[in-house]
């Protein structure tokens, strides 16, 4: 399903399309092709780098962690919609932010956030945050890295059900 989606997505997606265009045309090409109980999430966003201008839609996926270099504050961005693959002609939302030098935005799987200990405690977004927060000067990679070790300290030798996934970016 993953190789179908990635491959949708780089035939549609352009920098002229709006982003909840991308997802209704994505949903539109899978649904039909998937099994009944099988479907992704995913967020898609397209980043005009001149204006710092990032487009936006959320298709059942976590929110967008988003760190704001100027107030050191963290803000979650999401939008309305399902799923894609479960049915076609869904209308997905879309939002539209500026970007300073110096945000930090975080794209992450339940992998990272549903990590458990032995303890079954879970990483959570506050330890993600955290980390972010701790390593906001570095770079996108190796901010990266610091979460990847921070949450396989956390986890130790406990085992793991959902795959570790990040995708960050850094304004500069």
């Amino acid at each position: 399903i993953m190789v179908m989606i990635r491959s949708i997505t780089r035939t549609i997606a352009s920098l002229s399309k709006d982003a909840n265009q991308v997802l209704a045309q994505l949903n539109n090409s899978l649904s039909g092709d998937i099994v009944e109980d099988r479907y992704a999430t995913a967020f898609y966003c397209a980043l005009d780098a001149e204006k710092r201008i990032l487009n936006y839609s959320n298709a059942g996926h976590g929110p967008l962690l988003l760190f704001r270099n100027k107030t050191r504050e963290f803000e979650l961005l999401d939008t309305e919609g399902m799923p894609v693959g479960i049915m076609p002609d869904v209308e997905y939302g879309q939002d539209f932010i500026v970007l300073d030098k110096g945000d930090i935005g975080v794209l992450y799987t339940d992998g990272i956030t549903e990590a458990m200990n032995e303890a079954h405690d879970l990483y959570g977004l506050e330890r993600l945050q955290n980390v972010i927060y701790k390593n906001h000067e570095a770079s996108a990679k190796e901010i990266a890295d610091a979460v990847l070790s921070d949450v396989n300290e956390f986890v130790g030798t406990a085992p793991q059900h959902y795959d570790e996934t990040m995708i960050i970016f850094k304004i500069l």
